[in-house]
């Protein structure tokens, strides 16, 4: 489930258009997504496995974007590395907000 999750998002973000605020709260309902459906799931089918590796995957988000915010990494650039290649772009928008919302799916 969170890595699934990890893969939309990534695929979501490198896209051309895509819009830092529109990145961070695609991430934002992802999480708060895991963490409901985590707590379903290990409820419903009396599954504490389930919710435990949702919360570890939850843990490692949030000790990600620590360290994305921590170092103000911001990423790089958008534009042509003169190799003819795109570089894409990664942000710090939405990276705290993310990092609550994943130790509170943690707790949860």
């Amino acid at each position: 489930t969170i890595a699934s999750l990890i893969n939309l998002n990534g695929a979501f973000v490198i896209r051309k258009n895509s819009a830092p605020t529109a990145n961070a709260w695609m991430g934002h309902i992802s999480v708060v997504s895991a963490t409901l459906l985590g707590i379903f799931i290990t409820v419903q089918r009396s599954a504490p496995a389930y919710g435990l590796v949702i919360a570890w995957g939850l843990l490692a988000i949030a000790s990600s974007m620590k360290r994305r915010v921590s170092s103000n990494w911001i990423g790089v650039m958008n534009k042509d590395d003169r190799n003819g290649k795109e570089i894409i772009t990664v942000g710090l928008e939405g990276a705290k907000t993310q990092m609550y919302l994943c130790w509170a799916g943690t707790l949860l």
